[in-house]
């Protein structure tokens, strides 16, 4: 690839968390296209969470997104739990010319890409939490609230209100049961 040509490594990320247990791959770049439906882009930003708490602070990421998430730093944030491990990380509209896309290849940040910004107190930070996108995750996936009481040993009312909150922070409507 373009990359392995200038001695680069980039990490295209499409694995799941499982297969990023074991010794670190040394990588220069990391680059995640969040596409799909929404169940599809809150797996991603879960699998990315993970892979920034595991794989170190300053690992330039690019996102490509074709429409804005205004939860996307938030979220990142409150899986990670610390801001060293955003300050790298990088949006770029997935629909930019294909010189952006070789530039990521190449190593440079294109300069049609924006830093991904947010509040930087954990505490105050408008994305998902953790139990919230696991709530929503789930109930996305078909899941009932009772089944994940039972499984979680969590009180059905706390879960529709994690559920309910996690919606309104994606800015999707309650009428998902």
């Amino acid at each position: 690839s373009l990359a392995q040509a200038r001695g680069l490594s980039v990490e295209l990320l499409t694995r799941t968390p499982a297969d990023l247990a074991g010794p670190p791959v040394p990588v220069s770049r990391v680059i995640c296209h969040l596409s799909g439906d929404l169940a599809g882009r809150l797996a991603q930003v879960a699998w990315l969470g993970e892979y920034l708490q595991t794989r170190g602070d300053s690992l330039p990421v690019t996102l490509l997104t074709r429409e804005p998430m205004p939860w996307l730093y938030g979220t990142l944030l409150h899986l990670t739990g610390r801001t060293q491990s955003l300050q790298a990380v990088w949006t770029l509209d997935a629909r930019s010319p294909l010189t952006d896309i070789v530039d990521l290849l190449w190593g440079t940040t294109p300069t049609t890409a924006h830093r991904l910004k947010g509040r930087e107190s954990y505490t105050l930070a408008s994305g998902l939490t953790r139990r919230e996108l696991m709530v929503v995750r789930a109930v996305l996936a078909g899941e009932r609230i009772q089944d994940m009481a039972q499984r979680t040993g969590l009180s059905v009312s706390v879960l529709y209100a994690q559920r309910h909150h996690g919606l309104r922070k994606l800015g999707a409507g309650t009428g998902i049961r």
